[in-house]
C-alpha cells in the first residue's frame, strides 16, 4: 500500500461520523493488515488483548475504544496491559471519538490530538505499514495530502477535457496547475487575505464548478494587471493583488471544471499550504502528469541528507566554515571581512543541468540564505543596527536545465515558495521582510534538453560592466569613454544535480542519439557509457571554459568501474581533476523499497594542489589524487583486452535472452505452478550481475529443443513464448528479429550443453 492511499483511507474515516464498533478494523486496514488478519482478529482467533474493548494486532498495534473523556486514562490502561509487552505492541491507540491519544513505544514519541484530525497525524503511524520511522519523520503529512489531491484534480481535469492531455495544450494545462498551487499558498501566508481565493471560487463558481472557467480567468487576468489597468472585469477580482513575475503574464487559458474537478479544486484548498516543503513538495506534485508514477506519490523526493552530500563539500563547508570563525580583534577588520563573506554569497551561482522540480536548487538556496543570515545577526551585533530587507542572495543567481515542461513550472514555484519562506524566517528574525508582491523573478530555468543546449548560453561565465577610462597625463588624471565587459573574478559557478543514469541496455533511441550528439569527435566507444556519462562530460567541458567553476554530480557508480572508467576518465582528467567523491551508497530513502540505486558523488574541477577527500561509511579519508575508481591515487586505469594475460580461458559474453521477459522467472510462486517433471527439466537457475549484486533470486526456462505440445500445456508457457516472439519481431536489431521463430530458445548460448537438470543453473 502507498502513503498516499494510507493518507486517503485515514483522511475518509476521519470526515465520517464515528463509529466505536468498526473504527478498529477500519483504522488496521487503512494501514494495510491483511484481509485474513483483520478478519481473524475480528472473531476473536487472532486478537491477543486483555482488555474490554481492545484490539491487539501483534507486535503491531494495541488500540482502545473508550467512553468519553476516558483518553488518557485508557493511554495508561493499554501502556500497563500485559498483553502489549507480551506481543511487543509498537503503537498504543486510544479514543473516544472526540479526542486521540498515541504512543510509539520503540521511537519513544507520543501525540495528542482531535479526531477530526487524524488525517494530518497520519504519518505517525506509517511503521504499520512497513515505512520506518526515519521516514515517517521526513514525511510532511500535508505534503502528501497535497500531492494526492492534485494527483484527483488533474486527472478530473483530463477526464473533462481530452483535449488538453496532447502535446498542444500540455504547457498551458502545467501553467495553469502551478497557477492554482500559487493561490492556494498564497491565501495560507498572508499574501491573499485569508480564504480569499477559496471564498471566491466557493461564491462564483456554480453549483457543480459550471462557472468556473469565467471565475478563474477573471481571476487570473486581475493578478496579471496593476489595478489601473484592470478594466472589464467583475468587481470581486479586484480583491486579488498584481502578482506580476511572470507567474500570470502569458495566455490565461482555464479548462472546463466538472463537479468532481470543482469538488477535488474546494477539498485542496481546505489544506494548510503554509506548511507546505518547498525542498521536497516539487518532486512529489512532478508526478501528478505521469500516471505510472503516482504510486510514488510522497516517496518520491531526494532526501536533503543525501543531496547535502553533494552541496556540503562542493561550496557549503567552506561558507559556514567562514562565517563561524572567531571575531577578529579588531572590530573595523571583522565587519569588512563579514561584509566580504556577504558580497561572495551575493555572486554564488547554482546550476543544475537536470533540475527536475528543482530540489537541488531550493536546497541551495536554503541553505546560503541560512549562513547569510547568520551573518547578518553577527553584523548586527557588532553595529547595533538590523539588516536592511534584501537579501543579498537573489533568485536570478540559480540556473537549471529540465526536459519535462511541468517540471520545469514546478522547479520555478518551488524556489519562489523558497525564497517567500526564507524572507519570513529573515522577518522572524530581523522583524522586517520584503514584501511578497509583486513577485520577483523566480529562477533561470529552461525547458530543454540538457544534451542539445550549450549550456555556456543558458548560463553564461559571469562578467562585470565597468567604465572603460582614458589616461591623460602622468597624474593619472582620466576621463571615462564608454563601458566594456570583463569576467567577474569574484563570482563562482557551482553545477549540482542527480541527472538520469540509465545504463546502455535502457537507453531509447533518443536518448542515444543524445550521447551521439555529446560525444562524437570526443570520445571513442561511447556507446558503452551510461547515459548520466553525457552531463559528467558536459560539467567536465563548462568547468574548462568557465573560470572559478566546479561540479558536484550524483552519478551511478558503474561509470567508476570496469570498462566505462578506461572509456570517460582519460578524457576529463586531461583538464579535470576529482576534487572529493562519496564511494557507492544508496540514493533514494524508500522504507517500503529500500534497495534504491546504487551511487557515487563525484566533486570536479580544475587541477590544484589542494587536499582531495574521499568519503565512506564512517570515514573521510584525505588524498593527494583521487583515482576515477574512488580511491586514493595515482591508480593505473585498466584497459580492456580481448585476449587474456596468462594462460587461462577466454570470457565469454554468456547466455543472453533477449526475450521481452519471457523467458525471466522472478516469481517464485509461478515455479510451483508447473509439473515436476518440467521444472526438473526446463526451469533452470539464473545467475547475472544483478543476482551477484543485489543477491535477488531469479529462474528461467531453458529448451534445448522445441517444446512438445505436452510442454507448451504447462501453466503460462505458451503465453510466455508468445511474448519473446513479439518482443524479438519488433526489435530493431536485425539479428534480434531473426530468432522471432524460435522463442524457446535464449537469444546467444554459450556451452548450452553446461545447462541441464544435472547443472541447473544458466550463467548470463
Amino acid at each position: 500500500m502507498y502513503i498516499s492511499d494510507i493518507e486517503e483511507a485515514v483522511s475518509k474515516i476521519a470526515a465520517e461520523p464515528f463509529n466505536a464498533e468498526t473504527f478498529p478494523f477500519d483504522f488496521i486496514t487503512a494501514y494495510d493488515a491483511p484481509p485474513a488478519t483483520v478478519t481473524r482478529i475480528r472473531n476473536g482467533s487472532q486478537n491477543a488483548t486483555d482488555l474490554d474493548g481492545g484490539l491487539l494486532w501483534r507486535q503491531k498495534l494495541h488500540l482502545l475504544v473508550c467512553k468519553p473523556g476516558q483518553v488518557e486514562a485508557s493511554i495508561q490502561l493499554l501502556a500497563a496491559s500485559r498483553a502489549t509487552e507480551r506481543q511487543k505492541a509498537q503503537f498504543l491507540l486510544a479514543t473516544d471519538g472526540i479526542e486521540v491519544a498515541a504512543r510509539d513505544l520503540r521511537a519513544d514519541d507520543a501525540t495528542f490530538f482531535s479526531f477530526e484530525q487524524f488525517g494530518d497525524h497520519f504519518g505517525f503511524f506509517l511503521p504499520l505499514a512497513g515505512y520506518s520511522r526515519y521516514k515517517a519523520a521526513e514525511e510532511n503529512p500535508i505534503d502528501v495530502k497535497a500531492a494526492n489531491r492534485l494527483s484527483k484534480l488533474y486527472d478530473a481535469l483530463i477526464a473533462e477535457n481530452p483535449d488538453w492531455a496532447g502535446d498542444d495544450k500540455r504547457h498551458a494545462m502545467n501553467t495553469f496547475m502551478t497557477r492554482l498551487i500559487f493561490c492556494m499558498f498564497a491565501e495560507d501566508t498572508g499574501i491573499f487575505a485569508e480564504n480569499l481565493f477559496a471564498k471566491t471560487i466557493h461564491k462564483h463558481g456554480g453549483h457543480a464548478g459550471e462557472e468556473m472557467v469565467h471565475v478563474l480567468t477573471a481571476l487570473f487576468t486581475a493578478m496579471s494587471q496593476r489595478p489601473e489597468d484592470r478594466a472589464g472585469l467583475p468587481t470581486w477580482a479586484d480583491k486579488f493583488p498584481w502578482v506580476n513575475g511572470g507567474l500570470f503574464t502569458n495566455d490565461i487559458e482555464v479548462p472546463r471544471f466538472s463537479r468532481t474537478a470543482y469538488r477535488t479544486l474546494s477539498e485542496a484548498a481546505g489544506l494548510r499550504w503554509n506548511e507546505i516543503n518547498a525542498d521536497i513538495f516539487g518532486s512529489m506534485i512532478q508526478v501528478i502528469v505521469d500516471p505510472s508514477h503516482r504510486h510514488e506519490t510522497g516517496m518520491h523526493y531526494t532526501s536533503v541528507p543525501n543531496i547535502l552530500k553533494a552541496l556540503d563539500p562542493l561550496f557549503l563547508d567552506d561558507l559556514r566554515s567562514e562565517a563561524r570563525k572567531p571575531a577578529l580583534a579588531d572590530a573595523s577588520r571583522e565587519k569588512a571581512r563579514l561584509k566580504a563573506l556577504l558580497n561572495r554569497l551575493s555572486k554564488i551561482r547554482v546550476f543544475d543541468p537536470a533540475c527536475g522540480s528543482g530540489n537541488f536548487l531550493v536546497i541551495a538556496y536554503q541553505e546560503l540564505r541560512k549562513i547569510e543570515r547568520q551573518v547578518l545577526d553577527r553584523l548586527r551585533v557588532m553595529t547595533g543596527q538590523a539588516p536592511g530587507i534584501w537579501s543579498h542572495i537573489e533568485l536570478h543567481n540559480f540556473y537549471g536545465i529540465e526536459v519535462s515542461d511541468f517540471a520545469a513550472e514546478t522547479a520555478k514555484l518551488s524556489l519562489w515558495i523558497a525564497k517567500f519562506q526564507m524572507d519570513r524566517a529573515h522577518r522572524d528574525v530581523f522583524g522586517t521582510a520584503p514584501p511578497a508582491l509583486p513577485l520577483s523573478d523566480s529562477g533561470n530555468i529552461h525547458c530543454k534538453n540538457a544534451l542539445r543546449v550549450d549550456w555556456l548560453e543558458v548560463c553564461p561565465p559571469p562578467t562585470l560592466t565597468r567604465n572603460r577610462q582614458k589616461v591623460f597625463d602622468l597624474a593619472t588624471v582620466v576621463d571615462v569613454i564608454g563601458t566594456e565587459t570583463v569576467p567577474d573574478d569574484e563570482s563562482a559557478t557551482y553545477i549540482v544535480g542527480n541527472p538520469p543514469y540509465l545504463g546502455r541496455a535502457k537507453q531509447s533511441a533518443a536518448q542515444k542519439a543524445d550521447k551521439v550528439h555529446v560525444f562524437s569527435g570526443h570520445i571513442a566507444n561511447f556507446k558503452s557509457l551510461d547515459y548520466v556519462a553525457a552531463w559528467v562530460w558536459l560539467a567536465n567541458k563548462y568547468i574548462s571554459a568557465v573560470p572559478y567553476s566546479s561540479a558536484a554530480l550524483v552519478t551511478t557508480n558503474s561509470i567508476c568501474q570496469g570498462q566505462q572508467v578506461a572509456i570517460l576518465w582519460p578524457e576529463i582528467l586531461k583538464s579535470c581533476e576529482i576534487r572529493f567523491a562519496h564511494q557507492s551508497f544508496k540514493w533514494r530513502n524508500n522504507a517500503a523499497a529500500p534497495a534504491g540505486v546504487t551511487v557515487v558523488v563525484l566533486g570536479l574541477a580544475r587541477p590544484s594542489n589542494s587536499e582531495k577527500l574521499i568519503f565512506g561509511d564512517e570515514v573521510v579519508q584525505l588524498a593527494k589524487e583521487i583515482s576515477p575508481y574512488i580511491l586514493p591515487g595515482p591508480l593505473p586505469i585498466v584497459r580492456g583486452r580481448r585476449r587474456p594475460l596468462s594462460a587461462v580461458p577466454s570470457m565469454d559474453m554468456g547466455n543472453m535472452a533477449l526475450d521481452g521477459g519471457g523467458l525471466i522467472i522472478t516469481n517464485p510462486a509461478e515455479i510451483e505452478a508447473y509439473s515436476p517433471e518440467f521444472r526438473a527439466a526446463h526451469v533452470l537457475q539464473l545467475v547475472g550481475s544483478s543476482e551477484i549484486i543485489s543477491g535477488t533470486p531469479r529462474h528461467c526456462l531453458w529448451f534445448s529443443s522445441e517444446p512438445s505440445d505436452a510442454e507448451m500445456l504447462e501453466p503460462g508457457v505458451a503465453e510466455r513464448l508468445a511474448l519473446v516472439a513479439a518482443a524479438r519481431a519488433s526489435s530493431t536489431d536485425r539479428g534480434t528479429r531473426s530468432h522471432a521463430n524460435e522463442p524457446w530458445r535464449f537469444r546467444d548460448t554459450k556451452r548450452p550443453e553446461a545447462c541441464s537438470s544435472s547443472a541447473p543453473m544458466a550463467q548470463i
